[in-house]
């Protein structure tokens, strides 16, 4: 969030329940360019570093790893074009996933995940913020 030199500045922590600087350390005077939802514990954004002078991309989905295989399917122009296109589900898929079986034995599967906008408990509307 931004706010005025004169406007009260909410205090930042690094315990449970304390908000965190997110550009905190892509240097100082970075800030959030772009960010998307596609629901809880989805969102991606984009951050400008004036000192790199560059742009960073950051995805977080939950239950999905995003390493390079999956970013490839899930990463910020996919979560941005669902949500404003309403694109169809889509799929990510792991060679070897690590489970238990019911005797406590330790082994690989393939696992397939479906990934898609949820929101079941809001609305979206059609309105800009620019």
């Amino acid at each position: 969030f931004t706010q005025k030199s004169d406007e009260w500045t909410p205090p930042t922590g690094s315990f449970l329940g304390d908000m965190t600087d997110e550009v905190e350390c892509y240097g100082a005077g970075s800030r959030i360019v772009e960010f998307v939802s596609g629901g809880p514990k989805n969102y991606a954004y984009k951050v400008f570093s004036p000192s790199a002078n560059k742009y960073s991309v950051v995805c977080k989905v939950k239950g999905i790893s995003l390493n390079y295989k999956n970013s490839v399917v899930v990463n910020f122009e996919t979560i941005k074009d669902a949500v404003l296109n309403n694109a169809p589900e889509t799929y990510v898929e792991t060679d070897r996933r690590i489970a238990r079986t019911c005797t406590y034995d330790v082994i690989s599967k393939p696992e397939r995940k479906r990934y898609r906008v949820e929101y079941t408990k809001r609305r979206r509307l059609d309105v800009g913020y620019d």
